[in-house]
């Protein structure tokens, strides 16, 4: 050490020991000094600086005769302020004649860096000199403060940290593990992995050792032991290193109670969801997007489209559609957005006898597991659809005849006054009311009359287009629209109907009865938009052929 060159210069100098012993061993010593690793200072009691190594020069960016014209105050900045620190230093100095401390030294161009400084004062001739070695321990201070940083992480880490022994001795605890276990630190580190995982035996932590010193060891589930003698289970992961030639074992445990739970929570919602799908009057699919193919299908869906489960998983979902419409129905729609309600189409049609079925569809795309699916519901409503054509069509048609009903014909009658305001066609309408129609009523019965009434229904219809409206506007009364017909066209299907009309003959019970039929008739020109005021003017007309003899035409243009 440069010390001991110090203390036999320092000793041969007092002892004024021969000169020549003395200018060896003080040329040795400057060499060594001269080319010594860390800066060397020489100073006097007062602090000046009377020598200096090329290493102080190089350090501090000075040059040697800039650096002996300066005190150590202007190296050393801490040196300018009194402090308890400053002071104790000065004080060992002074009683023990050397000491080691850490300080800081400015450089030429402003810049401070820390330093170790080892100084040791002398006396020679009745004068102080001070001679120190500082040593640059920025990389030293950067190290520490990255070991600072990492207990600082390590102490207040989400996850407990142990550190064992081969023999199983906990030597360390990070505060997490503490507050988990209910442990202080002193406490915890008195404890052996036994105590903290009593299902452990030596066997068990020998494996563990032996297997995360090989590397291959992976994250194992444990339960560890409270203070207050409750348990909570733990996932741990082992990692062993060796430090200053011995080995030793870091444990990360992680709590995992609240996991489990949200485990057990998830494996009871899926419990659920199958029995409720499972269940569930809607066929549930849920299939990728890329390829179509089924990952999912409930019960009902087996029903839906007749066909086994293993017939349905893994299978594209268009293998499921029969019909060729479905198939591109059900693509095109789910296609075209990421989310599709009550879209209703046709799953399987009439032919060869089968019964028409029906379903509506609800369908959400989403991801899962990374992939694009598509969640689809399917409800049959084949009954549902089947009730609502009823029910339309007997809103639409008379119940008696099958003839369109009256507000199915004003409807239509409405439309053909539009079309013919914009495209400017000819039409027209008749108006026909049956004669002795309440002679036959209440000679034999409302049946007779009711099947008077069917059968002159199918008759009237021969007479007229398959384009034309026949209808029944209720009682004996019927009605004619006849589209794109002028009204000479007209009065030639009026006649006809009056013909069909006189030449039927009505029998019921051994009676037979004549009928005959006032029809009135009248244009629907492009200047008429209101239905209310064309159906006044047809039942005059039909007024007009009554008041006239019945059994004829009233014609209106």
């Amino acid at each position: 050490m440069p010390w001991e060159w110090g203390r036999e210069v320092s000793l041969n100098m007092s002892e004024k020991t021969d000169n020549n012993v003395a200018s060896r061993l003080m040329k040795q010593l400057q060499f060594a000094v001269e080319n010594a690793v860390d800066a060397f200072y020489l100073c006097t009691g007062d602090g000046s600086v009377i020598y200096v190594n090329k290493s102080a020069c190089r350090v501090l960016g000075y040059s040697y005769e800039e650096l002996i014209a300066m005190n150590t105050s202007d190296i050393d900045p801490d040196l300018k302020t009194i402090s308890d620190n400053v002071a104790n230093i000065a004080g060992k100095v002074h009683q023990e004649r050397e000491a080691t401390f850490e300080s800081r030294h400015r450089r030429k161009d402003g810049t401070i860096f820390p330093v170790e400084v080892s100084i040791r004062l002398t006396a020679f001739e009745d004068e102080f000199y001070s001679f120190s070695f500082a040593r640059d321990i920025t990389e030293r201070k950067k190290s520490q403060q990255q070991m600072e940083i990492m207990r600082f992480i390590i102490d207040n880490a989400v996850e407990s940290v142990y550190m064992s022994d081969e023999d199983a001795r906990i030597n360390y605890a990070n505060k997490r593990a503490c507050k988990n276990t209910g442990y202080t630190y002193g406490e915890l580190t008195s404890l052996t992995v036994y105590d903290l995982d009593p299902g452990c035996t030596p066997e068990i932590y020998k494996s563990v050792w032996d297997g995360a010193h090989a590397g291959d060891l992976e994250s194992i589930i444990r339960e560890h032991k409270k203070k207050d003698g409750s348990f909570y289970p733990v996932e741990i992961s082992v990692n062993n290193f060796v430090y200053e030639g011995q080995a030793a074992s870091c444990t990360f445990s992680r709590d995992i109670t609240e996991r489990l739970k949200a485990e057990q929570a998830l494996r009871d919602s899926e419990t659920r969801f199958r029995l409720i799908a499972d269940t569930s009057p809607v066929a549930l699919l849920i299939h990728r997007l890329s390829d179509g193919k089924v990952l999912y299908a409930n019960a009902m869906a087996e029903t839906l489209f007749q066909k086994k489960s293993d017939a349905i998983k893994d299978h594209p979902v268009t293998s499921l559609f029969d019909r060729k419409e479905a198939r591109e129905n059900y693509t095109r729609v789910v296609a075209a957005g990421p989310e599709v309600y009550g879209h209703e189409f046709q799953l399987i049609d009439g032919e060869g006898g089968k019964r028409p079925q029906w379903v509506s569809l609800n369908a959400r795309s989403m991801e899962l597991s990374g992939e694009k699916v598509i969640c689809c519901a399917l409800l049959d409503i084949t009954e549902a659809h089947e009730l609502s054509s009823q029910l339309s069509y007997q809103a639409s048609y008379d119940a008696l005849t099958g003839l369109v009903n009256r507000r199915e014909f004003e409807k239509r009658l409405q439309r053909v006054i539009k079309t013919a305001k914009q495209q400017q066609t000819d039409n027209a309408l008749c108006f026909i009311d049956l004669d002795k129609f309440k002679l036959i009523n209440d000679t034999c019965g409302h049946i007779a009359g009711d099947e008077l009434l069917r059968r002159l229904g199918q008759l009237l219809q021969e007479p007229i287009r398959k384009r034309d409206t026949l209808a029944r506007l209720g009682g004996d009364e019927f009605a004619v629209l006849l589209e794109n017909c002028s009204i000479e066209q007209a009065k030639r299907v009026a006649n006809a109907i009056l013909d069909v009309v006189r030449g039927f003959r009505f029998m019921w019970q051994g009676l037979v009865f004549d009928i005959g039929a006032s029809i009135g008739l009248v244009a629907i020109s492009h200047d008429d938009d209101n239905i209310t005021e064309i159906i006044r003017r047809a039942d005059d007309a039909c007024y007009q052929a009554k008041a006239g003899g019945r059994n004829r035409i009233h014609s209106q243009p």
